[in-house]
């Protein structure tokens, strides 16, 4: 079993600049922190982003074991030949994040498991240069793996990032392909239709809702340390910079605004 060469930090990075850019696609998205949410910090580009139609867009940043002997169950079973990568999932006796990331999707917003199709630092170098590393990434929703059977270690195991993935636990395994680049944007293009002229603050306050809702709700499935008091953020914080907090400190996800170009 080989491990990443690289952490999650400097993947979500170069990741975080490949959706910036947008290269060959209708949208572009740009990542939201909540410190450049302070007043005068943000900047114009921000403002006028905020100003235009769009959709928010949460990523759960994942790294990968790239797995190379026969003796793994998934190639003793016939379902990969290796080498291939496993993604693994947090298990609910450590932390509820993929029972909430589930409550985060079905409320109506797009959410994603996004890991590397690669593990070493070269490949990491090239997809960088190259502004590949979105396209090389599987992205995988939450729901499309359903709820966590039981407490134990789960993973998700892929051999190529666009290719077939398969959810492994006790129960029979669950499978499926990846979304492609082109389908997300495409879904995502669609999305930013159906809300019409509204933009994305005048869609704010809305997320806002659903994510405290949220929280109030799974807060009482987490231990006291992992739980997050609302009432310690304050009334007055913009709605805004409290989303993309929950965000990252709740949800463990970066929050993006995509827009057309």
């Amino acid at each position: 079993m080989d491990k990443c060469e690289f952490s999650e930090f400097s993947y979500g990075y170069c990741l975080t600049e490949d959706l910036i850019v947008g290269q060959g696609t209708p949208i572009t998205a740009a990542p939201v922190f909540p410190s450049l949410v302070e007043e005068g910090q943000a900047g114009v580009g921000y403002d006028v982003r905020l100003n235009r139609p769009g959709t928010p867009l949460f990523l759960q940043f994942k790294l990968v074991h790239q797995m190379v002997r026969g003796n793994a169950n998934e190639a003793r079973m016939g379902h990969f030949s290796i080498p291939f990568y496993r993604m693994h999932l947090r298990p609910r006796s450590i932390s509820d994040q993929h029972e909430s990331l589930l409550s985060l999707e079905l409320a109506g917003n797009d959410v994603f498991y996004v890991a590397p199709g690669f593990h070493t630092i070269a490949e990491l170098n090239t997809v960088y240069a190259g502004r590949r590393v979105w396209n090389r990434s599987l992205r995988i929703k939450p729901s499309r793996i359903g709820p966590l059977p039981d407490d134990r270690d789960h993973h998700v195991t892929f051999k190529v990032p666009n290719g077939q993935w398969r959810f492994y636990s006790e129960d029979p395994s669950r499978s499926g392909f990846a979304s492609t680049t082109d389908e997300i944007s495409r879904e995502l293009s669609e999305r930013i239709a159906e809300r019409g002229k509204r933009n994305l603050r005048q869609q704010i306050e809305e997320l806002d809702f659903t994510l405290v809702r949220i929280v109030n709700e799974r807060n009482i499935h987490r231990s006291q340390p992992n739980r997050i008091d609302l009432h310690e953020l304050g009334d007055q914080i913009d709605p805004v910079r409290r989303v993309a907090y929950l965000a990252r400190q709740f949800f463990d996800c970066q929050l993006f605004f995509v827009t057309l170009r």
